[in-house]
């Protein structure tokens, strides 16, 4: 019932939807999902601390790209891409600063990275922001949100994960039914 809820209200069909428990236990199944020992992340700072520790727990090595002037731009993140990054973390709106990624920038990581791009936007629901439209033109792409803030729930722990349906099923093998 909840994610037909999630359904109606972020426009989009029930399959491309998953529960989690809040923000933070949707980034560790994505990280426990895709990431393997000695693959790399790639982090813009500042940003949300989470993303480095479930990086470090799977073994994994975070790659910090810093912002100027707390923009993000597309090349920055895309001149630290190789063959071991394997997930690009985006906050948007970013925490701590509250600054939204630009549409093109995010379009063009999405559509030049071959690995997954997780798009947290546990900050949205007070703004505009809103990624799902990208879901139809890439594969690749991971958006997670969180009840927790806008929705003042932050005690019930709940959390959801938007992509692709083969995303979603891929999460789904790797992760605890309860």
């Amino acid at each position: 019932e909840l994610i037909d809820k999630i359904s109606l209200y972020m426009s989009i069909p029930s399959n491309h939807i998953m529960i989690g428990d809040g923000c933070d236990g949707c980034l560790e199944m994505i990280s426990h999902t895709f990431l393997n020992k000695g693959e790399e992340t790639i982090i813009p700072t500042p940003t949300f601390h989470r993303y480095e520790f479930h990086t470090l727990l799977m073994g994994g090595i975070p790659i910090f790209i810093p912002m100027k002037d707390f923009k993000l731009k597309a090349s920055d993140v895309l001149n630290n891409i190789n063959k071991k990054s394997k997930i690009i973390f985006l906050c948007n709106p970013n925490n701590p600063t509250g600054i939204p990624i630009e549409k093109e920038t995010k379009e063009e990581i999405i559509k030049n990275f071959k690995g997954i791009v997780v798009i947290d936007e546990a900050l949205a629901d007070a703004t505009e922001i809103n990624g799902t439209s990208l879901l139809k033109k890439y594969e690749n792409l991971i958006i997670v949100r969180s009840f927790s803030k806008t929705f003042g729930l932050a005690s019930l722990r709940i959390g959801y994960i938007v992509a692709n349906p083969k995303i979603i099923e891929q999460i789904k093998k790797t992760s605890s039914p309860f």
